[in-house]
């Protein structure tokens, strides 16, 4: 099968942008001594697990334990970066440590207590301690990392493992010069925390994620581990944050449906296949090789707007980069895998909907 043979609209992935995309991160992670420990929520796929695991990654870092369930490899390390609270979610996080090494986190004597109930005392459950960093949504501060660790000191059916922090606010950053001081604050703070809890500090994991501060986190002392995610396909949004056009490995392939005006085309992919996560004003997504974006949208139509004469016809295929590429996956059963040849096959996204 061939590109030409896909109908639209159709989440379309170039496995060589890709598997470069994730060589070259764990070049650079295995260059910098911190290990490579990828967030799985971006591809959702046992295909290109395997594809980070092969690369060198030490194991995969996951949203939920449902994620985990269906993407995490056999016998694969995996964190699953959530407090995991209520007994279904125990029950399945116990199962799972029975095919993989599992990891997860807390933030609250309550998961503290709830985490204790899945380790044993044969065999402790390892947790990391989740630090607010300044995204302001879980996590604790610094202040309250001692505290959280005596607890878990207490438990003898689990074993503190470290600490982790995702900069979630280096998305709102405007320049290099910030994203370098959220990623060096974010670190410093894992360290100090880190040393507040034992003289032993430096054997703690201190694992931080951001795809746009990987750079910055590579040159500040003290990470030992890195979670990103996005960087497997890239997006619109990459691209703002330092990325270029030319990573961004994951798009919908959809097809003009009308040009009502000479400034204005339509196609027939919509917020139910792009998603509208996130997304700024005028930029759902960029036409690929043009100067145009999909500026607004509705479920089933994406409007093409410019200035301009778009230069675009009824029936005409066009490719689509995605401001935010992770619920863009989600929505999607199946991505066309396009091979160098042109060539496509059919993937599952084995991990899409898994969110609980």
């Amino acid at each position: 099968m061939r590109i030409d043979d896909l109908d639209t609209p159709c989440l379309v992935i170039d496995e060589a942008l890709a598997l470069a995309n994730i060589a070259a991160m764990a070049r650079a992670c295995a260059d910098a001594g911190v290990a490579l420990r990828p967030h799985a929520k971006t591809h959702k796929s046992l295909l290109f697990s395997q594809a980070q695991m092969d690369a060198g990654a030490v194991g995969l870092t996951c949203a939920k334990v449902s994620e985990a369930e269906r993407v995490a490899p056999a016998g694969s390390s995996v964190f699953v970066a959530y407090q995991v609270l209520g007994e279904g979610k125990r029950r399945r996080l116990a199962a799972l440590r029975e095919r993989n090494d599992v990891i997860t986190g807390v933030d609250s004597a309550h998961a503290i207590a709830e985490a204790a109930l899945v380790g044993t005392r044969a065999n402790p459950l390892p947790v990391r301690i989740e630090v607010d960093t300044g995204t302001h949504r879980t996590g604790v501060s610094p202040a309250e990392v001692p505290s959280l660790a005596v607890q878990i000191g207490r438990c003898p059916t689990l074993r503190l493992d470290g600490l982790y922090s995702f900069e979630g606010h280096v998305y709102n950053s405007s320049s290099a010069a910030e994203r370098e001081r959220i990623a060096r604050d974010a670190v410093a703070l894992l360290v100090e925390a880190s040393r507040a809890i034992t003289s032993d500090w430096e054997a703690l994991a201190r694992s931080v994620g951001a795809t746009p501060a990987v750079p910055y986190y590579l040159r500040a002392a003290g990470a030992t581990e890195l979670r990103p995610g996005a960087y497997v396909f890239m997006d619109a949004n990459q691209v703002s944050l330092g990325a270029y056009w030319e990573q961004c490995a994951a798009t919908v392939l959809a097809t003009v449906v009308s040009t009502p005006t000479e400034s204005r085309a339509v196609v027939d992919a919509g917020t139910k296949t792009l998603a509208a996560d996130g997304v700024p004003r005028g930029k759902v997504a960029r036409v690929l090789g043009h100067n145009l974006w999909v500026t607004r949208a509705s479920e089933e139509h994406g409007i093409i707007e410019c200035k301009g004469d778009h230069g675009l016809s009824v029936g005409q295929r066009v490719r689509l980069v995605p401001w935010h590429v992770c619920p863009v996956v989600n929505l999607a059963d199946r991505f066309a895998l396009l091979a160098p040849d042109s060539g496509v096959r059919w993937c599952p996204v084995d991990g899409r909907g898994c969110s609980a």
